[in-house]
C-alpha cells in the first residue's frame, strides 16, 4: 500500500515547497497545498499520491539552492538546480518574514473503514527493505534500503502505532518498541550524508512510508516522528506542514528556524502538533537557547509541548526515546 491509504482521497497531491529568499519571495505564486487539510504556499504539483508531504520543487519560475547530488543509485541533478538541505553541523541561520496564510481548500474525507492501513506480508523483528523514490522533473529515483524493528507480539488484525526514528538509528528505540508494541523506523537522509534535503528526502519519506503501510497494518491515526540534530531542524519543517498526516513530533538538538525559512511558521498550521523537545544543556552544535526560544513559538502557537533539558551535549539516547515516546504515544489524529 502507498500513500493513496484509506485515509486520503485519491485526488491529493504532493506539492512542492518552494525555498525562496526575501528579494524574489513576492514574485513567485501562492497556492493552496492540500495535506489531509493543511495549506502553505507551493509552486509545483508533483504526482498523485495520496497523503502529502512538502518538497522544494524545481523549473517553477522561482530560484533554487544548490547542493550536489545523491547516492550511486541516482543521476545527479543538474547543476545549480540542487535544493537546500540541513546537517548536523549546522544551527540555520535567522528567521525570514513571516507568509501569508494560504486560502483554505476543502479537507478530504476519510473512508469509514478505520485507521488500519491494511498491509501485509511483513516480518517481525529487525527487518531491512528497499525503496525507490518516484521519478519527477528535475529528480531522478533512487533507490534507498532503510532498517525498521517491528515488535514480536505485532498482530496484524490491529492496526500497531509506528515512529519514524530520524538521524539517530535503531538503537534508541528498539527496545522501547519492543516493551511498548510500535514499530520503529530508522529514517536517514537518501545519500547518508547527514544533510537531509527538502527534495529527495520528502520523496523518500513517502516511499518509506508507503512501504511500511503496504507491508505492515499500521495505525494511520498514530505516526509519530522523533528527529536528532538534522533530521530534527528537518522534521520540525515536513511535520508541522503534514500536521494532518503525523501525530505528533519528537525534537532533540533541533533548530525551528530551517522551518521558518521555508515559510512554515507554528501560528499558521491548521492543526497544534503535539511536539516534545529534548536538548542538552552543553550542547555546542545547536546552542539550548534555539531550543527555549521554540519552546517559547510553540507555545505562544497554542501547541502542546513538552520540554526538557539534560546535562550533555549533542547527542540521542535511549532516555531521550523513552522520554519522547512517554509524551506522544497520548495523541492520536483527531
Amino acid at each position: 500500500m502507498s500513500l493513496a491509504s484509506p485515509r486520503a482521497a485519491s485526488s491529493n497531491h504532493l506539492r512542492g515547497l518552494q525555498s525562496l529568499d526575501s528579494s524574489r519571495r513576492a514574485a513567485c505564486a501562492r497556492v493552496p497545498l492540500r495535506a489531509r487539510g493543511f495549506h502553505v504556499r507551493a509552486v509545483h504539483t508533483f504526482a498523485t499520491l495520496g497523503v502529502v508531504l512538502s518538497v522544494v520543487a524545481f523549473g517553477a519560475g522561482c530560484g533554487s539552492s544548490k547542493r550536489s547530488s545523491a547516492s550511486s543509485t541516482a543521476a545527479p541533478v543538474a547543476s545549480g538546480t540542487t535544493a537546500p538541505s540541513t546537517t548536523n553541523s549546522q544551527t540555520p541561520a535567522g528567521p525570514t518574514p513571516s507568509p501569508s496564510p494560504a486560502s483554505p481548500a476543502p479537507t478530504p474525507t476519510p473512508p469509514a473503514s478505520g485507521s488500519g492501513s491494511g498491509g501485509s506480508g511483513g516480518g517481525v523483528g529487525d527487518q531491512t527493505r528497499t525503496v525507490t523514490t518516484q521519478a519527477q522533473a528535475g529528480l531522478p529515483a533512487v533507490t534507498v534500503q532503510y532498517d525498521l524493528y517491528v515488535p514480536s507480539t505485532y498482530d496484524p488484525a490491529t492496526p500497531t502505532p509506528w515512529l519514524f526514528a530520524a538521524n539517530m538509528g535503531l538503537t534508541p528505540y528498539r527496545a522501547l518498541a519492543e516493551a511498548e508494541g510500535f514499530i520503529v523506523v530508522d529514517f536517514r537522509d537518501h545519500d547518508r550524508d547527514g544533510g537531509f534535503r527538502y527534495d529527495y528526502d520528502v520523496l523518500l519519506l513517502n516511499a518509506t512510508l508507503a512501504d511500511v503501510q503496504g507491508a505492515w497494518n499500521v495505525d494511520l491515526d498514530r505516526l509519530y516522528y522523533h528527529g536528532f540534530s538534522a533530521g530534527a531542524h528537518w522534521g520540525y519543517t515536513v511535520v508541522l506542514a503534514n500536521g494532518n498526516t503525523f501525530a505528533g513530533l519528537g525534537i532533540n538538538a533541533g533548530s525551528l528556524t530551517s522551518a521558518i525559512q521555508q515559510g512554515i511558521w507554528p501560528n499558521q498550521v491548521q492543526r497544534k502538533v503535539a511536539v516534545a523537545i529534548r536538548h542538552g544543556t552543553s550542547d555546542q552544535v545547536v546552542p539550548v537557547a534555539a531550543a527555549q526560544q521554540d519552546r517559547a513559538r510553540l507555545t505562544n502557537a497554542q501547541h502542546p509541548v513538552q520540554y526538557e533539558e539534560f546535562a550533555g551535549g549533542h547527542t540521542v539516547s535511549a532516555q531521550d526515546a523513552q522520554s519522547v515516546w512517554s509524551y506522544l504515544k497520548q495523541f492520536n489524529l483527531p
